[in-house]
């Protein structure tokens, strides 16, 4: 993934990671997945996640997608639904099946 420049990081000032975003192609035309976007919890609150979007959007643009499809932590759903995602379904986490993962898509603005 790193080689395929599918990574972007978010360093403090000590070149420490405090946060990272995963953008994949998929098999539909039109459609990436962020496939992961992580923040410290020491830097919650600090906009490194909304920083973080922003270059999955870039990202996703860079491979001719037009939205982006998300399978999220149940807590996360609030922030990309302020991001502009909305929900399209849930399903089951595949290692804890008890756990229900809601399924959302945000969809690039065009540029105008």
């Amino acid at each position: 993934m790193i080689s395929a420049n599918w990574v972007q990081v978010v360093e403090d000032r000590t070149s420490g990671v405090v946060g990272v975003v995963v953008v994949t192609p998929t098999a539909l035309q039109g459609i990436a997945q962020l496939y992961g976007l992580y923040v410290d919890p020491a830097h919650w609150k600090r906009g490194i996640g909304r920083v973080l979007f922003g270059a999955a959007v870039a990202r996703a643009k860079g491979i001719k997608a037009g939205a982006l499809i998300i399978t999220a932590e149940p807590s996360a759903e609030g922030f990309y639904s302020r991001m502009g995602a909305i929900r399209i379904g849930e399903g089951p986490f595949y290692f804890s099946p008890e756990t229900i993962l809601p399924s959302l898509l945000y969809v690039i603005p065009r540029a105008t």
